[in-house]
């Protein structure tokens, strides 16, 4: 693409990569203006649902006229008909990069701004009836903007898999979520994006939203765990970890806004606007500049790929919790803490008679001093065993967005690119590669041991197909001469 043409522009070089498309930088030559340009990939130019996606991606932005989002220029087609959108150019960096940069946590007063402004910038898109559904700190970019007491602002991107009203989709490529498909990158879906993407509402967005602040004032996210199946149950039932207790200096108001946020039902979380408008409100009330608490010199390790968007209609669905709660938790660990009472008890009773026992001497002049029969030092303390550090995978394909299954068990482990940590297992792993319309590829890794292996090339099914005919004419013709 580099040096190509497309349109008016000149392309420049690459920006980056994601699982649709690739971004480049261009220039009109005529005025000398650069543009970002994201072109889709090759490869899914030819599946209509994809293509369409991506075109009415241009058309989402341009329904909402708001600075908060990256601006559309125009959208057309390659002469191979590959889809591709002009787009204003960002300088600036993502809200993943700066989180990374600052020890995983942002200044209350940074989080609190750029919070408001990604809220204000989504509740002009819900009242488009939009919605995003993969907001995640890759997809915010922070860029210069003198207007702000700060400098800058956030600019929210890619609306790939955002969910349209069908009047803002164009003839033909009208796109509608099936039941049961999941969309969405897991370290930040909602409970019910979770389980199904086509059921989402306006508050599938507030929730997406709710993990990124608590992630920005905590220096990390409420939820975090290995495999994705795992972390999706996470967000379903579990409660996340009281946010005060990560940084005490927090205003309540705060605290109890993000918790609101990352509400459960769906229907006790505020609306989009409402949280731009207590932001804001909690910013303004806020006295002087609240420093940052220093992150954890220890974080949770991110197990599962936090940046990679999921659109896979083969996970098993997650069962709805019940609607009335279950008393046996609570008796449990009523239970327990009896238990742990009683033998305590029983435990220094013990030690109480055992002390008024009188204890036998050893005799003068058998070489030591006159001592108690129980050892006067205590027994070597045994070392604890250190954890087995976490092995990394990093796999890729050509084209990617493969899903990757583990061939024992049949598990899904995620999608290329595809990066992950995981407590070391022994013996060799077999993992297989499935994309829709190419041929399975496998590969077999060490459990053990770190993986990277070579991009995996991808064949066509078709291309497959003819070379098993081959083989196996090949082989008739074997068996048949003497």
């Amino acid at each position: 693409m580099i040096g190509q043409q497309i349109g008016q522009y000149r392309v420049l070089g690459k920006i980056g990569e994601g699982g649709m498309g690739a971004v480049y930088e261009a220039e009109d030559a005529g005025i000398g203006k650069r543009v970002a340009i994201k072109v889709l990939h090759k490869d899914h130019a030819k599946n209509a649902q994809i293509a369409a996606r991506f075109i009415n991606e241009a058309r989402a932005i341009n329904a909402v006229d708001h600075p908060g989002l990256v601006q559309v220029l125009s959208s057309d087609r390659l002469p191979d008909g590959t889809a591709y959108i002009v787009m204003e150019l960002l300088k600036g960096e993502t809200l993943n990069a700066r989180l990374k940069a600052q020890g995983g946590r942002l200044p209350m007063q940074s989080a609190i701004q750029l919070g408001r402004q990604i809220a204000s910038a989504l509740a002009a898109a819900h009242a488009k009836d939009i919605i995003h559904r993969d907001l995640k700190p890759d997809n915010i970019m922070i860029v210069a903007d003198s207007a702000f007491p700060t400098g800058e602002r956030a600019k929210l991107l890619d609306f790939g898999i955002a969910k349209l009203k069908l009047e803002y989709q164009g003839q033909g490529d009208q796109v509608m979520t099936r039941a049961g498909v999941m969309m969405g990158t897991p370290l930040y879906m909602a409970p019910e994006q979770c389980r199904n993407a086509s059921d989402v509402d306006q508050k599938a967005d507030v929730y997406s939203l709710g993990v990124m602040l608590y992630r920005m004032l905590a220096g990390r996210p409420p939820f975090s765990a290995p495999g994705t199946g795992e972390l999706m149950a996470m967000h379903i039932y579990m409660q996340p970890p009281p946010l005060g207790e990560a940084d005490r200096s927090l205003p309540d108001p705060l605290v109890k806004l993000v918790h609101r946020m990352l509400a459960k039902n769906r229907t006790e979380r505020p609306s989009m606007a409402e949280v731009a408008k207590e932001l804001e409100r909690i910013g303004a009330t806020a006295t002087g500049v609240v420093q940052a608490v220093p992150a954890p010199t220890s974080q949770p390790a991110l197990s599962v790929n936090e940046s990679a968007t999921v659109v896979s209609d083969s996970v098993p669905p997650i069962p709805a919790a019940q609607t009335r709660k279950s008393r046996w938790p609570l008796l449990l660990a009523m239970s327990l803490i009896i238990g742990l009472l009683a033998t305590a008890g029983i435990v220094f009773y013990q030690m109480r008679m055992q002390a008024k026992k009188p204890q036998p001497m050893i005799p003068q002049g058998s070489g030591g001093p006159a001592t108690s029969g129980a050892a006067t030092t205590a027994p070597d303390k045994q070392p604890q065993p250190s954890k087995p550090a976490l092995v990394k995978w990093h796999i890729e394909s050509e084209p990617s967005g493969a899903e990757i299954y583990r061939v024992a068990g049949n598990k899904l482990e995620g999608h290329t690119p595809f990066r992950s940590e995981q407590p070391p297992e022994a013996g060799q792993i077999e993992i297989e590669l499935r994309l829709a319309g190419y041929a399975p590829a496998k590969l077999t890794v060490d459990g053990s041991k770190d993986a990277e292996p070579p991009v995996v090339k991808l064949e066509a099914e078709k291309a497959a197909k003819k070379a098993d005919d081959k083989s196996s004419k090949k082989k008739g013709k074997g068996k048949g001469s003497k």
